[in-house]
């Protein structure tokens, strides 16, 4: 068995192995989309809510129900319900309460 030595960890060329199938398979199932310029990273198939939540919870924002338009990069209005592509961009506003 070969083995490799690494800051006091003994990985041996099995886990090696299964590691690099472990990397491919999350760069196959996941996409990179950007909110607000910031990169989101996200699975394969994910809608725009989804972007918007992991974007403001990897931001600290408070998540409560806000009013939000969120445009893509040619500024038409998209759906929570939409889907996704890899790379796209998506900005997100607040929008004032029409009440």
């Amino acid at each position: 068995m070969i083995v490799i030595k690494q800051k006091n960890r003994t990985i041996s060329v099995y886990q090696v192995h299964k590691l690099k199938i472990v990397v491919n398979w999350l760069q196959i199932t996941s996409m990179l989309v950007y909110v607000n310029s910031s990169p989101v990273e996200l699975f394969r198939g994910a809608r725009v809510q989804d972007a918007v939540l992991r974007y403001m919870t990897d931001h600290n924002i408070p998540v409560h129900k806000q009013l939000l338009t969120v445009n893509d990069q040619f500024g038409n209005t998209l759906d929570a319900e939409g889907r996704l592509n890899e790379n796209q961009q998506l900005f997100i506003h607040l929008t004032t309460n029409p009440l």
